[in-house]
């Protein structure tokens, strides 16, 4: 998004949220990865779970019922065109070739990172192949 919009408030805006995000991912993947294995199994499977559900609504076949309510709330209120970045993401990103060549959070940072600390399992990955991605 940040590299895709002419609008500078809307890049600084992806930016400061990004070093954000960074420092609550790290931190729970150092949680996490020390948590996990002493998690009963009822627990697991509930992280587990949420895990696999938050990938669904991110990037699945929630993603498209989420729209984008809120966050272009937030521009609006902000003075983002919306209308504008809105006709201009979906111009960037309808080629199939080209979005499948950009960077993805989803699969690029969020999978690899689940996989790491243990969260895709033997009783998960059915759901996360059932979207098309790999594990």
């Amino acid at each position: 998004m940040r590299q895709s919009t002419g609008d500078p408030v809307l890049r600084r805006i992806v930016e400061l949220t990004a070093q954000d995000e960074a420092r609550d991912v790290s931190y729970g993947l150092i949680y996490m990865q020390d948590e996990l294995p002493r998690m009963n199994e009822k627990d697991r499977d509930r992280i587990e779970d949420f895990a696999w559900t938050a990938v669904d609504l991110i990037g699945g076949r929630q993603a498209g019922a989420a729209g984008g309510g809120p966050l272009l709330q937030i521009f609006d209120e902000i003075g983002v065109d919306t209308a504008a970045a809105v006709v201009e993401m979906q111009e960037k990103f309808s080629d199939p070739k080209a979005f499948a060549s950009r960077p993805s959070p989803v699969r690029d940072y969020v999978i690899p990172n689940l996989q790491r600390i243990g969260l895709i399992t033997e009783r998960t990955a059915a759901n996360y192949r059932e979207l098309g991605i790999e594990v």
